[in-house]
């Protein structure tokens, strides 16, 4: 007996049902695009990739928060809070690998004290 459900005749189905509220998503994507241009302008350069690692994985840990107080369910066939919540801390995660840790150590403002 077959446990998983067998494709149809033409293979699996691979439309994607559109977001349940693409004016969140949008309102979302919006708010972390101005703060990213803001943050290049105001930052020195050697500190952007540091600070945007912080502001992309407190996001990526708001939205997941959000997405489990609202009860989002994880299986689903369109994007839900915890796709943008992964999606930002792969951003925030490959922003801290590409990072220097001297540029890290600055932007906490930690001293070295030893000398």
């Amino acid at each position: 007996m077959a446990q998983r459900k067998i494709a149809g005749p033409f293979g699996a189905d691979h439309r994607v049902a559109a977001p349940e509220t693409p004016v969140l998503f949008a309102g979302v994507g919006l708010t972390v695009g101005l703060f990213a241009i803001a943050l290049v302008l105001m930052m020195p350069a050697n500190l952007v990739l540091p600070s945007l690692s912080l502001l992309a994985l407190a996001l990526a840990g708001a939205l997941a928060l959000l997405a489990w107080w609202l009860r989002v369910g994880r299986p689903s066939n369109r994007i839900t809070l915890w796709d943008v919540a992964g999606v930002c801390a792969f951003i925030g995660f490959a922003a801290g690998m590409m990072s220097q840790p001297e540029h890290v150590v600055e932007l906490f403002g930690v001293a070295d004290t030893r000398r």
